[in-house]
């Protein structure tokens, strides 16, 4: 967590390895929001009212990076500072800066966390992020997120650009949030896409803003009493008016937040019960269940949900000869319609493949 500047409102930056991060194509002509929050529902075992997510879409709104960590990975003591702050990000964050022209890998590392994205020098947003904790000073973790990153380009020479010290981060005077590292500029998110990409509960920032709205409307028409009651010599009654309004909607937030964490608790407790009875497999269960029946000289290093019931994934080994009998390991897995291994590449003694696994549907079959 990084806190902001000095004489400027907190903006909490949380460790992306929390996160599952995914990029996908969004349509502009319809809200990104809505959107994101299908293709999570989709990708995630949990429902979205259990998981804390948000998102950054690129500036012509044809793609997004979307973010979801499921709510108990963060300490109540964590919590505890959220609903005070003005957003609630993951630190990936702090690296978009202008789209670079050239392959470019930009790697941060602070406090036993290491973060990197990778760009390809033509796409408005990362193609690639990588996150992992680590112990301070662990050179071996940078080097890790970097080799990761250039596979995932596929460009094993992409510049890298490396970072390090703490996450600086406050709002300028367009209420811009503004993001350093070690004094330099590294990222800027104007006021609608750091509401995008803050992950706190979406009821709690609903109701936020429909009070912080009512608030400013409410301001404005007691300055005009002011002005009134000043004019007829009342200035002091109005200047009481305004404090103790703004008293009171302060105290009614507070007890708002309380109150959505309160009952947020309650219904995440009932309702995962039933989801655990009734849910379907999602993408993260596929996962671990491929996961189980490799090799152990395979690696992965990206993994992609499609349609159809698909999932796509990049992955290394030393020993080529493990690719097929991977590949007729994951055949023979119950419910498993069909594995398709493509590009498979060998370079200085290692290999690279794309294997492709679709999972049957509820009938049985391929869907």
């Amino acid at each position: 967590m990084t806190t902001a500047e000095p004489a400027l409102e907190e903006i909490v930056v949380v460790p992306t390895d929390r996160f599952f991060v995914l990029e996908t194509e969004i349509d502009p002509g319809a809200p990104a929001a809505g959107q994101v929050e299908l293709m999570l529902e989709d990708a995630s075992p949990f429902p979205l009212a259990q998981v804390f997510h948000g998102f950054v879409v690129a500036p012509d709104g044809t793609r997004a990076i979307a973010f979801a960590a499921i709510r108990k990975r963060f300490a109540p003591e964590e919590l505890a500072e959220w609903p005070a702050a003005v957003a609630v990000v993951p630190s990936f964050v702090a690296l978009l800066a202008r789209a670079p022209t050239e392959p470019l890998v930009v790697v941060h590392a602070h406090e036993g966390a290491v973060v990197g994205v990778g760009w390809d020098g033509r796409a408005a947003l990362p193609v690639a992020v990588a996150a992992r904790s680590a112990l301070v000073g662990e050179e071996s973790a940078v080097e890790e997120a970097v080799a990761e990153l250039r596979a995932r380009l596929g460009q094993p020479e992409a510049e890298v650009r490396r970072l390090a010290g703490p996450i600086g981060v406050g709002r300028d005077d367009n209420q811009e949030a503004v993001f350093r590292v070690d004094g330099q500029e590294t990222a800027r998110l104007a006021g609608a896409a750091l509401a995008d990409a803050d992950v706190r509960d979406k009821s709690f920032l609903e109701e936020r803003r429909r009070l912080e709205a009512r608030e400013r409307v409410w301001g404005r028409l007691l300055a005009v009493a002011g002005l009134l009651l000043l004019t007829a010599g009342g200035l002091e009654l109005g200047t009481w008016a305004l404090r103790a309004w703004n008293a009171r909607s302060r105290a009614g937030l507070e007890a708002s937040a309380a109150e959505v964490a309160r009952i947020e608790a309650a219904a995440t407790m009932a309702s995962r019960v039933e989801e655990l009875a009734a849910r379907r497999e999602r993408p993260l269960e596929w996962l671990a269940q491929v996961a189980a029946a490799k090799p152990r000289s395979v690696y992965f290093v990206a993994m992609t949900s499609r349609g159809g019931r698909v999932l796509e994934i990049e992955a290394q080994t030393p020993n080529p000869s493990e690719v097929g009998a991977f590949e007729t390991t994951l055949r023979s897995l119950a419910g498993v319609a069909s594995v398709e291994v493509r590009d498979l590449r060998s370079r200085e003694g290692r290999a690279t493949f794309l294997i492709a696994v679709r999972f049957a549907g509820q009938d049985g079959g391929a869907r």
